[in-house]
């Protein structure tokens, strides 16, 4: 999908895990059990993704996710390139089964993660289920 506003669609149980979403625009919506593959250039601020969503191996490039609930997402493998979770709720509530990898992304407080590095790398013995 190339383009398309979606905001505030309520797109439960939807797979989008085999597809290429670039400029979508997700604000708001409901993106509870939906599979993800990869996007680039999308919006998904104040987005709500559902308790127990996994995004293995999920690839963001320049994404907005400022103000989304990820409140239980599973980030394990992923890769977010230039993005930014300013004052994302629940990232890595989760847990990290295995790492997730960063570069030039906005942490949820402010911080802003240079990179290349992975979550273990970046906050050794620091990442704990429910702390994030």
């Amino acid at each position: 999908m190339h383009r398309v506003d979606l905001s505030g669609a309520d797109l439960r149980d939807i797979d989008l895990s085999r597809s290429r979403l670039s400029y979508v625009n997700f604000s708001c919506a409901c993106l509870e059990n939906v599979g993800l593959g990869m996007a680039i250039f999308s919006d998904f601020r104040n987005a709500r993704f559902s308790r127990d969503e996994d995004w293995l191996g999920v690839y963001f490039f320049y994404c907005d996710l400022r103000e989304a609930n990820l409140s239980g997402v599973d980030m394990s493998y992923s890769q977010f390139i230039g993005s930014n979770f300013l004052g994302a709720k629940n990232c890595l509530s989760g847990g990290l089964q295995e790492d997730v990898f960063f570069y030039q992304t906005t942490w949820t407080d402010g911080e802003f993660i240079q990179g290349p590095t992975s979550a273990t790398y970046h906050w050794p013995g620091e990442i704990r289920e429910g702390e994030f």
